[in-house]
Formats: structure tokens, sequence, C-alpha cells
């Protein structure tokens, strides 16, 4: 885990990068010294919550999951300066009563009668009032830092066409014969049919890399891995790994020009979530020379801010 100094100190270093590659993020002034402290302090919380999460586990996925009834009473939220959303709190509260109810009539004939009650807050799914880039990766690099498992969750829309393209698939022979040896590349191919009818979770309509690609990016930079089933694609944590941190991440991001919104940094993350997921560059989309454009990387515009220096 990073000392509060450590993390301050990154972050005051990384201030120039996060303050050129997010510009759009006007909530927050990137040149007042104690607005970005203060900021720092909020994402320090967030980094140290996440990391002692009760489930040890992470929950990502499009905005909508937040919003989620079913989704918070089983996993519950966690937030560093408050509830993003009213609804969010809304759901947290009723799954807090809930909860507390249940303990209140536990089942006697149980084995082991469940009788302790669970908070909703610290738990898996980032609801933050003063979100940024920075927030959201702390929140990774918190998971991280206690090699946490994450896991994929659709929202209700994708669900559905999951469903709809898949549902008829799944039986117990198939299931089953995908735990064995030569059963993996079905279940495969079934979710690479699926992120290419669905680019819309990487990717909004302009084009604009979601917050999901983010994560993704991120736990690719710290050694994660997928793990594809039919019911769920979840990221294992390396067994060794160096320490997690925003020098990485950033370096990540920036190498693969993720706030360019072009047709190059498209390609260069679509290859790396294609490897990720299915070991090959061109799983997701067909890229060849995504560089090609630029004769000398002088000529790349970019350049300046493709590493840290």
């Amino acid at each position: 885990m990073l000392s509060k100094e450590t993390f301050e100190r990154q972050l005051q270093n990384l201030r120039l990068f996060y303050k050129n590659d997010n510009s759009w993020v006007y909530w927050l002034d990137w040149d007042n010294d104690v607005a970005y402290r203060k900021h720092i302090d909020c994402a320090y919380k967030l980094y140290t919550v996440v990391s002692s999460n009760r489930l040890k586990l992470t929950v990502l996925g499009g905005t909508e999951i937040r919003k989620n009834k079913e989704l918070i009473s089983a996993f519950g939220i966690t937030a560093a300066t408050g509830v993003q959303d009213g609804i969010t709190s809304l759901y947290g509260a009723s799954a807090a009563m809930d909860r507390y109810q249940q303990v209140n009539r536990p089942n006697d004939e149980a084995a082991n009668p469940d009788t302790t009650y669970t908070p909703v807050d610290g738990g898996s799914i980032l609801s933050e009032r003063e979100w940024t880039p920075i927030m959201n990766d702390s929140l990774i690099i918190g998971a991280a830092a206690a090699k946490q498992y994450l896991a994929l969750s659709l929202t209700p829309l994708e669900q559905l066409k999951w469903d709809r393209m898949n549902a008829h698939k799944i039986t117990k022979y198939k299931v089953a014969a995908s735990q064995f040896k030569g059963g993996e590349e079905p279940v495969k191919e079934a979710w690479r049919e699926f992120f290419n009818e669905n680019h819309s979770m990487f990717f909004g309509a302009n084009g604009i890399p979601r917050v999901f690609t983010r994560e993704l990016l991120g736990l690719i930079s710290f050694g994660y891995k997928a793990e594809i089933s039919y019911h769920q694609i979840g990221f294992r944590p390396p067994e060794v790994s160096k320490e997690p941190n925003f020098g990485t991440y950033v370096s990540t991001l920036r190498d693969v020009y993720f706030e360019a919104n072009t047709l190059t940094s498209r390609k260069l993350i679509t290859v790396k979530l294609s490897k990720f997921f299915f070991g090959s560059p061109d799983k997701l989309a067909k890229v060849e020379n995504p560089l090609a454009s630029y004769k000398t990387l002088k000529d790349d515009p970019l350049a300046p801010y493709r590493t840290l220096g």
C-alpha cells in the first residue's frame, strides 16, 4: 500500500499531465494549490476505503450499475466524498434497512444463522460525488494494491443483449464442457461476438473512450489477467507484482493517446483490449501498423505526451 506521503507526491508530480489530459474536468481547479491538495486527500481516502472493502471485490461496468437496486443490495457502494446520485442513495438506504431487518429475523434453524449487520457502505460499486479521473484511477490502484479480484457487471440493457445472443447456448452440458481443456474457445468466441456487437461498452458515440476502458487499461498495466466464462468476466491479480502507482497508470494511458479521440488512439486501445481478453490483437478490430500515418515520431503531434519524461 502507498503511504499518504507517497500517494500525494505522485499526484503532485503528475499534476500537469492530469490537467492537460483532462481539461474537460471543469469542476476541479487544477491551478489552485489548496483545491488540488484537498482533492488528493479525497482520492487517498477512496484509495484506502477501496483497498479494504468488505467483499475484497470491486465491480466494474457502465454508469447504470451504480443505479441498480439489486446490485447495490448485493455488493454495496463505496465513496469518499458522498454518493454521486440521488437514486443510489435511496437504494443504498433501502438495502441498509433490508439488511438490518434480516439480522433481527435470523433463521434459527440454519446451521450458521446470520446475526451480523453488514453496512452497505464500504462496498464494491463506486459512486463518488467528487468524481474525476484521479478518483477513478485511485479506485483501480487501491483495488490492485490489495490484490482484489474485479468483475464486470453488465448493465440491464447489455444483459438483455447478451441473453438474446447467448442464452440459448447455455446448457448444463456446455457450461460443464467449458471447464475442460478445449472448452474455453467457444466461451471466448461468444464474448468476442458480444463485444464486437456492443462496442459502446468501450467507446461513446463520439468515439471518446469510456471510463470502463480506462479501468481496463489500468488493470493491464498492473498485470491483471482476464478470466472468461459463460456467466462472467473477471480480472485476477498477478501473484507477484510491483506496487501499483499513478506513474505506471498514466504512462499506459498516454502510450495509447487515451485522451486524443482519434482513429489512431482507438486502434491502439482496441489492440490492447483484444490482447487482454483474447490473446490476439485482431479479435476486436483489424489493426495494421496503426502509427503508419506518422512518418517519424517528430511528425506525431502528441509525441511530447507519450512519456512522463
